[in-house]
């Protein structure tokens, strides 16, 4: 009793340790896919007022790295002040309809539009030639996320996928193989008892048909 009380209580255990590890590393990689497939359809998702986005490119270095995640707060044009981070879809035409990150610089009338420049000087010498409109604003920067950054770089390339999906089967591996192993024992077990019975049973026509002959040969006599 106790035994199958144990066996069953490691199973449970098992069973939740996968779907744990699974649910993690599925949450990661929804996450992380979300806000890349986001990036290039140019949406950004939102919850509670705060979202995510991908910046590819320095130009807003070293404020921002290169392919970091950053985390956005919605605010209203009017509450954009000289000095804040935004991310608005440009009017630039080399870069129409893309989503830009850049430093207010300068406001516009009564926050019409912003004039911006990213702080990178090496690639930004003058200020953005299209001002950012009001009505294109999607959020103002808060922080840079590292973590999520070193993760998001990491599960963007090819090796971070296939290492993932090797952590993934090696938990299972991990997590199943004595029970793997247990089957394994038991087949071989069931493999041989099957053999001894089939000896027995042969054993046992073999001897049924000595006495058999021995019979016919006393009555031939």
């Amino acid at each position: 009793m106790m035994s199958v009380r144990s066996g069953k209580a490691r199973k449970i255990r098992l069973i939740t340790a996968t779907v744990i590890a699974g649910a993690v590393l599925l949450t990661l990689l929804a996450s992380v896919a979300v806000v890349l497939i986001s990036h290039f359809r140019g949406d950004v998702p939102f919850a509670g007022g705060y979202g995510l986005v991908w910046i590819r490119t320095g130009s807003m270095e070293p404020t921002i790295p290169q392919r970091s995640f950053i985390l956005l707060e919605k605010v209203d044009a009017r509450d954009v002040a000289v000095g804040d981070v935004i991310t608005f879809i440009s009017d630039d035409p080399s870069i129409e309809g893309e989503r830009n990150t850049h430093r207010v610089t300068a406001i516009v009338g009564e926050h019409e539009a912003f004039h911006t420049r990213g702080d990178n000087r090496d690639t930004n010498a003058a200020e953005d030639k299209y001002p950012a409109a009001a009505d294109k604003l999607i959020g103002r920067y808060v922080k840079t996320l590292p973590f999520l950054s070193v993760m998001g770089r990491f599960l963007s390339s090819a090796v971070g996928i296939f290492a993932v999906c090797l952590i993934f089967l090696a938990i299972i591996m991990i997590l199943y193989l004595p029970d793997m192993a247990r089957i394994v024992k038991e087949a071989d077990k069931a493999k041989k008892e099957k053999a001894k019975l089939m000896d027995e049973l042969v054993k046992k026509e073999v001897e049924r048909l000595k006495r058999e002959g021995t019979q016919e040969n006393d009555e031939e006599r």
